[in-house]
């Protein structure tokens, strides 16, 4: 499916893949979080391989959102976090990670530069 079609919406929001180049060298993940759901995600078949999420919200927890980034790309991950909020990949803490780089952080949102590959981001509010 392409991403400007009317099931591009659904990649984009609720699964919240979206190309930030062309050719999906750069991607951004974004889902588009609502207390009314619990779980959400996707998988994109791009040129350059599979990108997928499955998050879930719990609201004692928090998120958990899993992502796969295809070989020859990068992400940016939009996560809804606080300064104060604990921000994990895998066990350890983002900011403790050398193969990642938190590129911004506000009172809503952090945003996470990774490479390809897998991941599991936890956001303890």
């Amino acid at each position: 499916p392409d991403l400007a079609s009317p099931t591009g919406f659904l990649y984009r929001r609720f699964a919240g893949i979206d190309t930030a180049t062309p050719g999906f060298e750069e991607i951004i993940i974004r889902p588009i979080l609502d207390a009314r759901l619990r779980r959400g995600g996707g998988v994109y078949r791009s040129i350059r391989g599979p990108i997928s999420t499955d998050w879930s919200l719990d609201g004692k927890a928090g998120l958990a959102l899993d992502v796969g980034i295809p070989a020859n790309s990068r992400a940016r991950i939009f996560l809804p976090a606080t300064r104060q909020s604990r921000i994990r990949e895998g066990r350890k803490d983002v900011a403790h990670r050398r193969d990642m780089q938190i590129l911004s952080r506000s009172e809503q949102e952090a945003i996470i530069a990774v490479g390809s590959g897998n991941y599991r981001f936890i956001v303890e509010t």
